[in-house]
């Protein structure tokens, strides 16, 4: 019996050295000083965001964004507010299990008092130590599923050559990278090369303007590119987030054949004896990062190749919705099919909510 007592008094003995060895370890974990330090040196020179995506592994994935999503952030955000802000990463949490951090970007105006902009939260980022430095891995998940969640789709017209729409463009990028399951958005082009026929409909139907101008949801119109009106853009994309979905679009079948264009069929889920009235069924193709460059020498991307609108006030929603999209061009390798719900009431004033949309890749179709 002495001895059992000696042995369980040394295992004792072992655990609690190894708990205090494995706290110690912990404890000497000084992630400002070896990550967010410098990761907010690097964050210093927009011009150049090469130093800080160096803190980003090449695999890098986190909510189905990957490294180059997470560094056209940066420039959104850049664009956004200016290249006079201060980014000042902040850690919330290490989770040593999973090794993942939860950290927050803090947004600061220099010029203001107290000068906050924004916090924007990353949440169980995986960190490994690679050599010296630490990179960020993102949460692995690769795909998400939007599930109920509302997805909102905001439509920019612009133009090549168009000068303060490059901004728009890097805002609506940086928010489809951020929001991956809840944001889409569309670049018509109006009297440039990537111009289509069914652009000076869609334009006609929200009003004739100057460019850049970006319809929110349906249900409002920004003109122009300039800091305020980029926030407003970010306000309103966040205005959205997080609401539940009321029309679910189920099922979407498509079938490309070349020359011809796409046909599909989807199933739409309404609430029970719903019946509205100017609802109708928009889809689009487009190219994510087209060939063509805007007035800075940027990609265009999410370029409207195709257009189409089909009028379901009158469908049994109980059956499927066929519709079919005209298109000979070949499909781009990085296609994708937007496609969305939207009432249309006309004329319009700031009264056609997109209800729910999907954004479905076509790669391999």
């Amino acid at each position: 019996m002495r001895y059992i007592s000696l042995l369980l008094v040394l295992i004792a003995l072992f655990l609690v050295s190894a708990c205090d060895r494995f706290d110690h370890d912990f404890e000497t974990l000084d992630f400002k000083a070896e990550l967010f330090t410098p990761m907010q040196s690097a964050m210093e020179h927009p011009e150049d965001l090469s130093a800080l995506m160096a803190f980003y592994a090449d695999d890098y994935v986190h909510n189905a964004a990957t490294k180059a999503d997470r560094e056209q952030f940066f420039h959104s955000l850049f664009t956004l507010y200016g290249e006079d802000i201060v980014l000042v990463p902040a850690l919330q949490a290490y989770n040593h299990h999973n090794q993942s951090l939860t950290w927050e970007l803090r947004v600061f105006d220099p010029d203001m008092e107290p000068g906050l902009l924004a916090v924007i939260p990353f949440n169980d980022e995986k960190v490994l130590k690679v050599g010296d430095s630490w990179k960020l891995y993102g949460n692995r998940i690769a795909d998400l599923e939007q599930g109920t969640k509302r997805r909102m789709v905001f439509e920019t017209f612009t133009f090549t050559t168009c000068p303060n729409c490059p901004q728009v463009e890097n805002v609506l990028h940086g928010l489809a990278s951020l929001y991956p399951t809840q944001f889409s958005y569309l670049e018509y082009h109006f009297n440039d090369p990537l111009a289509i026929p069914a652009t000076a409909q869609t334009f006609g139907y929200y009003g004739f303007s100057v460019m850049p101008a970006t319809i929110l949801n349906g249900e409002a119109k920004v003109i122009g590119g300039d800091p305020i009106h980029l926030e407003t853009i970010r306000n309103a994309a966040e205005g959205y987030l997080n609401t539940s979905a009321v029309f679910l679009l189920e099922d979407i079948q498509t079938t490309f054949t070349a020359g011809t264009g796409l046909v599909g069929s989807l199933n739409l889920e309404v609430p029970d004896n719903s019946k509205e009235t100017d609802l109708n069924l928009r889809f689009h193709l487009i190219e994510r990062s087209s060939a063509t460059t805007n007035s800075i020498g940027n990609a265009c991307t999410n370029v409207v190749l195709a257009s189409g609108k089909l009028d379901i006030s009158e469908h049994d929603l109980n059956l499927p919705i066929n519709f079919s999209l005209p298109f000979t061009g070949s499909l781009p390798s990085d296609a994708a099919l937007i496609i969305f719900v939207q009432k249309m009431p006309s004329p319009w004033a700031d009264n056609a909510p997109i209800l729910n949309a999907r954004e479905i890749d076509l790669a391999g179709i």
